[in-house]
């Protein structure tokens, strides 16, 4: 059964950095439009989850069933949400590759404390996995960057970041497979 889980893991993983890929490929070709529809597109998921869950609380609340759930978060969704709508530019040209430059950053320090636990463990993919999170770490230093210089370079460099980033990525998760195979 733990087996299962590992691979339903595994492939989500699998499928992840299959949409970074594929994301990396839209930004380079539609750059800003990209950004902005990404913003938009969370501002959107954001509003409309916060909006349903603030009617379902004063329903709850009204008929007497409220089971206790805490009205904070729906608020700040929605709140957000309006506020990725009404600023997305601010969020799609500055935040957003802020936001994924760090996130690169700690995935490759993570990578980094995994290859050196595959080290310990005498398997041979260390060394992709190492490769990966040094590239993951620059990649992220790149587009952490591109955000601090401005312009309309941010989306093809980030584009061009996740592109490489998901690349790697499958090759790690491939190697990984190989590896687990082998144990």
């Amino acid at each position: 059964m733990e087996k299962k889980k590992a691979i339903s893991g595994d492939t989500f993983k699998l499928i992840v950095n299959i949409v970074i890929l594929v994301l990396g490929i839209i930004l380079i070709a539609q750059p800003n439009a990209a950004m902005q529809a990404i913003v938009i597109i969370l501002g959107i998921i954001l509003t409309a989850f916060g909006a349903i869950a603030v009617a379902v609380f004063a329903v709850k609340r009204s008929k007497g069933t409220d089971d206790g759930s805490n009205i904070l978060t729906p608020v700040i969704c929605l709140i957000l949400g309006i506020v990725l709508l009404v600023f997305n530019s601010f969020f799609a040209n500055i935040l957003l590759p802020l936001v994924i430059a760090i996130w690169m950053l700690v995935i490759g320090i993570m990578n980094l404390v995994s290859a050196g636990s595959l080290k310990g463990a005498g398997a041979g993919s260390w060394r992709v996995t190492m490769i990966m999170a040094l590239g993951a770490i620059v990649l992220g230093i790149i587009t952490l960057v591109g955000v601090f210089a401005g312009g309309n370079v941010v989306g093809v460099l980030l584009g061009v970041c996740m592109l490489l980033f998901g690349i790697l990525s499958i090759i790690n998760w491939a190697a990984m497979q190989s590896a687990r195979s082998k144990l």
